[in-house]
């Protein structure tokens, strides 16, 4: 296979086109978790009536927190 494909470098104001070639294709099942490491903490506000999202939130490891 190959795939062409233009970039833009705002910078210099000019197109590039790249080629790119695939020389092999394997069958490629992703882990399903990140690793901790990767895993960054966010602060998100949600209302008390987004009951629904609420639950969304706890199912994936959130914590409430009262500042």
């Amino acid at each position: 296979m190959l795939y062409v494909r233009y970039r833009y470098d705002e910078k210099r104001r000019v197109r590039l086109k790249t080629v790119e070639i695939v020389s092999e294709e394997k069958p490629w099942h992703p882990h399903a978790h990140f690793r901790e490491e990767e895993m960054v903490k966010v602060m998100v506000m949600v209302g008390y009536s987004e009951q629904a999202f609420r639950s969304i939130l706890k199912a994936a490891g959130g914590r409430w927190n009262a500042i």
